[in-house]
């Protein structure tokens, strides 16, 4: 789990419009704004620097933790992201990072 999420926070680091075009954080031209992706790079980096720990945690407690504090953040990226959004938008982002947290949650079963 940790490399699927490592792998996509870095994509977002690189081109933050991975992440703020389905969030509909974009302009009118379709780009990101220097602020959001600003913002975005910030949420991103903080998300590979904890799954790049997921991936070198011993199996146990440690990865357990580290598990729950990247599925706990998904849910609360998506509650973030989501409530400025327009109405379609926003439902589609709070039940992509609500899913997408709970996958991560689910996968503490086989850390240890």
């Amino acid at each position: 789990m940790g490399a699927l999420t490592l792998a996509y926070s870095v994509a977002v680091v690189v081109k933050p419009k991975v992440l703020a075009g389905p969030c509909g954080l974009t302009d009118e031209l379709g780009e990101v704004p220097r602020d959001v992706a600003a913002s975005v790079r910030a949420i991103s980096t903080r998300d590979a620097i904890i799954s790049a720990a997921m991936m070198v945690a011993p199996a146990g407690p440690a990865l357990r933790a580290l598990t729950t504090v990247r599925g706990l953040c998904d849910i609360s990226d998506g509650v973030t992201l989501g409530l400025p959004a327009t109405p379609e938008v926003r439902k589609k982002v709070i039940a992509v990072g609500g899913a997408w947290g709970a996958v991560v949650l689910l996968s503490r079963r086989w850390a240890g």
